[in-house]
């Protein structure tokens, strides 16, 4: 028997509806919103942005270089015993690091530490805090250095709580 009132079991189901949209775009929200906290942090002499369909179409123009955020993927877990309602999700994401040089205080390993410094243990979208896993160098193509930093966070993936059937028929 349901102890609330019509109003708050429908209010209910759509908080729960919302959230579960929510999650649905949740990988996006989050890349967006680590953009915006480079973009308020990080050298404005870089271009900074969300990683497009193809990283070679990346125009820094005139800027040293460009910050580009890319989510890579994640793996989940259900403890022993839990509900598969809720998982933990731990996730990873890089930040690539387009620059002209290597050296200086533009070059691209000197701003993958600003970006380290920026992001490290920072919660952002509900996950965190954010740790660093790795970073090195990727590639260098027509004098444009690209130095890639991977962060990892974690944070819960809640499903959609479906009525069970019986296995009878």
């Amino acid at each position: 028997m349901n102890a609330f009132s019509p109003a708050v079991t429908a209010r209910l189901a759509d908080m729960r509806a919302q959230r579960t949209e929510d999650d649905l775009q949740w990988s996006g929200r989050f890349v967006r919103e680590c953009v915006g906290v480079l973009n308020r942090e990080a050298p404005q002499t870089f271009l900074i942005d969300e990683m497009p369909d193809n990283i070679r179409k990346v125009d820094i123009g005139t800027r040293d270089g460009a910050i580009i955020v890319h989510y890579r993927g994640s793996k989940y877990s259900v403890g022993a015993g839990q509900s598969p309602v809720m998982a933990q999700r731990v996730f990873t994401f890089d930040v690539h690091v387009l620059a002209r040089g290597i050296q200086g205080r533009s070059g691209a390993p000197n701003v993958v530490d600003i970006v380290r410094v920026i992001l490290q243990n920072r919660q952002i979208e509900g996950a965190g805090p954010l740790a660093p896993v790795e970073d090195g160098f990727a590639n260098e193509e027509g004098g444009v250095w690209d130095y890639v930093i991977s962060f990892r966070g974690e944070l819960p993936a809640v499903g959609r709580n479906y009525p069970h059937r019986s296995e009878r028929t």
